[in-house]
């Protein structure tokens, strides 16, 4: 999960390194956002969702294994989406920045109010933040990324 983390976190800011607090990078320090190290409050970049997403979908893959995940990505904001057979109809949403505000499909529904796509790995997650997406896919070997403990394969 960490290396999905600092993916995400590099996204944003190239100059990101491995243990510095996720939540810094986010809007939370301009309104008065606390965060204590291990909690949740660490891993929420508030503002952040596009960039936090890789964390949530290595957080899905690890708690929910037998799942298929993916991201919903729109300009306004971003999920991950764990399901069985079809993402239109996911059996879990991964939203760690509103989950207290929004439902699991208000938050599909504030995606899919402007521009949104579904993207079915992490691969091809990633390559959209590029000018070349093409590039990075072909880049990227295979549909894969090591987790901490164990390879997780994208569906």
């Amino acid at each position: 999960m960490a290396r999905c983390l600092t993916l995400g976190m590099k996204l944003l800011d190239i100059n990101y390194e491995v243990g510095d607090p996720p939540w810094l990078l986010g809007r939370g320090p301009l309104n008065g956002q606390r965060a204590r190290c291990g909690c949740l409050s660490w891993y929420q970049p508030w503002g952040r969702c596009h960039h936090i997403a890789p964390f949530c979908w290595a957080l899905g893959q690890r708690i929910y294994p037998g799942l298929n995940w993916g991201f919903l990505s729109g300009e306004l904001h971003t999920v991950v989406v764990g399901f069985e057979e079809n993402w239109q109809e996911p059996d879990w949403v991964m939203d760690i920045l509103l989950f207290k505000e929004k439902t699991a499909q208000q938050s599909i529904d504030w995606v899919k109010l402007r521009n949104w796509q579904f993207y079915d790995s992490l691969r091809e997650y990633v390559a959209t933040f590029f000018d070349d997406p093409e590039a990075i896919l072909q880049a990227w070997p295979g549909e894969h990324v090591m987790n901490d403990q164990k390879e997780i394969r994208s569906k």
